[in-house]
Parts: C-alpha cells; structure tokens; sequence
C-alpha cells in the first residue's frame, strides 16, 4: 500500500489523466470525420497502453496489443474502465515492489511500480502532445491538456 501522500498524488495524477482524456473523447466525438488515421491511432494506443499497464500491476494477462485500433466512439468508455481499474490497483499497490513482465516484443523487463505509475501517466501526456500537434496541422483546435494547467486556479 502506497503512504497516504503518495496514494494522494497518485490519485490526483490519474484524476488529471482522465479528465484530459474526457476532454479529448469530446473533441474527438464532434470532430470524428476530420480526424486523421494518426490521431486516431495515437488515441487507441494512449487507452491500449494504459491498460496493458493495469494488466501488468495486477499480474494478468491481457490479449490487447498497444497499437489495436477500435472505433474512437468507444474511447471515454475505455478511459473510464482504466482509471477505475488503476484506482482500485492503487488502493493495494506496494509502490516500491519490482515486478517483471513481458512487453509486446517478448523482451522481458523488471520495473519499480512506482515507476509505471509515473510512466503509465506521461506516456498519455506524451501521446496527447502528437495528437494536438497533428490536430493544428489539420486546422482543428487541440485539447489544453498541461498538468500545471489542470491544476492552476485562474486568480
């Protein structure tokens, strides 16, 4: 079980993660035709990714690959399943507990849990920064998606 401040943090992180992620799922659904087949598979891997992490911490397998894609209408439903699934995986988590697996090339690895948790996090922020990228480049306006601007009160 992760210290309460940590457990607090951590909450917080995902909290931001999903709410960016309902954010972009909104801008997605009222723009689905004019969106390009990267955004859309930067999309599918953000939530692919995600959970195959979960997957991971828990000690299961998962038959989903990091780059399946599936139809970005379904995109807030997966989200919302994640980041239930990681919230409950936090409240049993051992933070400083290294656990190995296996990734989608068959390379194994051993990791820290609070480092995927760290991970888990900037991957969709690293992601969501390509999809706005080619969403300016495609003329449609990107989702704010900064932490600090997440977190900032306008004063």
């Amino acid at each position: 079980m992760l210290p309460s401040h940590l457990l607090s943090f951590y909450q917080d992180f995902f909290h931001y993660n999903h709410q960016i992620n309902f954010k972009l799922s909104n801008s997605f659904n009222s723009k689905l035709d004019l969106l390009s087949p990267k955004i859309i598979r930067l999309a599918c891997h953000i939530i692919n990714a995600h959970n195959i992490w979960n997957a991971r911490l828990e000690g299961i397998s998962d038959s989903c690959k990091p780059w399946d894609l599936f139809p970005l209408e379904s995109f807030a439903e997966k989200d919302e399943q994640n980041y239930l699934t990681t919230l409950k995986i936090l409240e049993k988590i051992d933070f400083d507990e290294r656990i190995v697996y296996t990734n989608s090339m068959g390379i194994k690895y051993e990791s820290i849990n609070k480092d995927i948790l760290t991970h888990m996090v900037n991957h969709s922020t690293y992601h969501r920064g390509q999809i706005a990228m080619l969403m300016r480049e495609s003329g449609l306006e990107p989702v704010p998606s900064d932490f600090i601007h997440f977190k900032s009160k306008v004063l």
